[in-house]
């Protein structure tokens, strides 16, 4: 997961994310990076790109995150994570910073997928995204954290 936001500035958030990750890494090879935010205006969201695409390889299948994207229940999201296991591809999670990802991630993108049609803070993105990947993992081994 690559992330724009500044890992300290909300503790809470933190916390809570360094929890799932902790549980998504019993499950599955998990890595966060966490990049500088640069964006001031809307116009340094280019520059932003272009270092996440720096920390992205050509085989790797990327998902950007947005409220543009296209939503998908929690079993939705399992098989989805079922079939990229099953494809062996790494994933690389993409959340942009204030004004959002560039046009060259949009266009790099194998996948964009929303969490909500609302517009989140960067950090609370995170948060969703990973107890979202915990989740669906658990639902793929039928382990009791996922209620329907």
């Amino acid at each position: 997961m690559l992330w724009v936001g500044r890992p300290k500035s909300e503790p809470h958030e933190a916390a809570l994310c360094k929890k799932y990750e902790s549980r998504i890494a019993r499950m599955v090879k998990f890595e966060e990076t966490a990049l500088k935010p640069l964006a001031q205006q809307p116009s340094d969201c280019d520059r932003e790109g272009e270092r996440i695409l720096q920390k992205v390889s050509d085989g790797e299948y990327l998902v950007v995150l947005d409220e543009r994207g296209r939503e998908m229940s929690s079993r939705q999201w399992a098989d989805w994570l079922v079939t990229k296991q099953e494809e062996s591809r790494d994933v690389t999670f993409v959340i942009g910073g204030a004004y959002g990802v560039s046009h060259a991630i949009r266009e790099r993108a194998n996948d964009m997928i929303s969490l909500t049609r609302m517009t989140l803070p960067h950090g609370l993105a995170r948060l969703l995204l990973v107890e979202q990947i915990y989740r669906g993992l658990c639902i793929t081994v039928n382990h009791p954290y996922h209620h329907e």
